[in-house]
This record gives structure tokens, sequence and C-alpha cells, in this order.
């Protein structure tokens, strides 16, 4: 490759980069300033990488803090072993990591303090200068749950407070159902929600259970940029005024693909169906009228 090809290449990465970033913004617009977007972006991103790189030891860093914590040990002596079991010169030594924040959006304040304050006093410092933990509680205050690039094997999402999920992307921001589950991966309920730029799987091969894969019931809802595949019901949803769908995928479905109430407004566009047979709906007419659809 020549320099020019090179030089083409880099640039083209990093305006890609630039409008993934841009596009998340978006969804910050009315919480933050356009200035204050890397309050968000850029500690989630700069977490997410320390999450990454303590998975493998995460377990035996909990377990020896606990150890350490009967025993008294503290100080340098405590920072050291830690460091030593985690791989790193730093640690988390809290119950939490990405995934579980994700898996309970009810608490995910109270959680995410308790995470950040898991990290050794190295990482705190880092995270005291972003002052995250104030981006925290404007985030929640403002019903916006941000789900950095990654894969999430997670059990079963439940919100009641009208928490909204937004992703870096769907092609590298994947919540996965854990096998045998009973309960839907994502059940929202609230006033208005939105969910965006996430690929959602419901791991069909290992469920045995006729499961959901997302419910949404809501006054208003919207879902952006997202992909439904390998469950029996990919989605469901009932909303008492309008719903708009934009841009989604829906992959392998046992039995249902959509099933919409009777209730509301479904208004849909650049929607893909790998199979319009289980496309179900009360409305079915209504959605296929004023749906942009097409099948893979």
């Amino acid at each position: 490759m020549s320099m020019t090809e090179l030089q083409k290449q880099t640039n083209t990465n990093i305006q890609a980069k630039a409008n993934l970033i841009w596009e998340i913004a978006t969804h910050l617009v009315g919480l933050f300033k356009p200035h204050e977007y890397g309050k968000v972006i850029l500690p989630m991103t700069v977490l997410k990488r320390f999450d990454d790189a303590l998975k493998s030891t995460k377990t035996a860093v909990v377990e020896m803090a606990k150890k350490l914590d009967a025993q008294h040990v503290e100080g340098a002596a405590r920072d050291g072993i830690l460091c030593r079991v985690s791989g790193y010169d730093f640690y988390n030594t809290s119950n939490y990591d990405f995934a579980k924040l994700i898996a309970d959006p009810d608490n995910v304040e109270i959680n995410f303090e308790a995470y950040l304050q898991g990290f050794s006093t190295n990482i705190k410092d880092i995270i005291d200068n972003f002052d995250f933990t104030n981006t925290v509680k404007l985030m929640v205050k403002g019903g916006v749950l941000f789900v950095p690039q990654g894969v999430y094997n997670v059990g079963s999402l439940t919100d009641t407070t009208g928490v909204s999920l937004c992703g870096m992307d769907r092609e590298n921001t994947q919540i996965i159902l854990l096998p045998n589950a009973s309960h839907p991966l994502l059940s929202v309920n609230g006033g208005n929600i939105s969910i965006r730029n996430i690929a959602f799987n419901g791991n069909l091969s290992h469920q045995s259970n006729n499961v959901v894969l997302v419910q949404v019931f809501a006054d208003r809802a919207i879902v952006e940029s997202c992909t439904f595949d390998q469950s029996n019901v990919l989605l469901v949803a009932s909303v008492a005024d309008v719903m708009q769908a934009n841009n989604l995928y829906f992959g392998t479905a046992n039995t249902t693909a959509l099933s919409v109430a009777e209730r509301g407004v479904y208004q849909f566009e650049n929607v893909v169906f790998s199979n319009l047979a289980t496309l179900r709906s009360h409305h079915q007419r209504q959605a296929r009228r004023c749906a942009s659809t097409t099948s893979s």
C-alpha cells in the first residue's frame, strides 16, 4: 500500500470514528451542551477499556480483597497484592462490571458509584479529574444509560423508571441473553423510552423456554439502529401514543419477529425482516402500510 493510499485509509477511519462520536452526541442533546459531550464519551470509553483489561482476573481480585479486609491488610501492602492478582498496576474490588451495571437499570446510579469506588486510588484520581460521578448523576436524572462498545452477556434487564439505552453502534455493541433464561433480555416500562445503537441476541440455541427478546411498554417510544436476533419472539411493543422505529433488522425468530398491540400508532422506516412471515401484529395491515420493509 502506497503512502497516499495509507493516508487516505487513515483519514477515512478517523472520519468514521468522528461520525460515530457525533451520532452518540445527538442522544445527549438536552442533558449536555455540545462542548460537554466529552464528559460522557471520553470517561466511558476509558472505563470500558479498564473493565475489559480486568475481566479475566476480576473474580480473583474480589475474593482476594475480601480476604485482605478480613485480615486487616491495608495501604501499600494491600495495593501491591491486588495489583499482582489483577496483572496490572490497577484493580477494581467492587462486585460490578459493565455487564452487571447494564443488567440493573433501575439501580444504575448507586451501583455505578459502588463500581467507581472499587477502583484503586490511581484510577480514582483519573475519575475525579473527569468529574464523572456528577456526570453519571446527570445521565440518570435525564434517563440515559450509555452502553460503550463491547459484548455483554446478561440475564434479564428490567427497567421501570424509563431509563433509555444508548449504545455506541450496533455492529460493536451487543447484548446477549444468558443460556436457559426465563425472562426477556430487555423489558422496559415507562413514559418515554428510547433504545438506540444496540444489537440484541437471544442466544436461541441455548434457550429451553419460549422467551421474548425485547418488550417495550410506554407512552412514547423511539427504537433506532438496532438488531434483534435469535429468539422465539424478537420484539413486542405496546404504546399509548406513538412508537417511531427506524433502521432496524429482525433476524431469526422461531415464531414472531415483531408484534405490536392494538393501541397506539406505530411508524416504521427502513426495517428489514429476514423472514416477513414472522411479522405478527393486531395492526398488521397498518404496520405493513407505514413500514418500509424488505425481506433479506
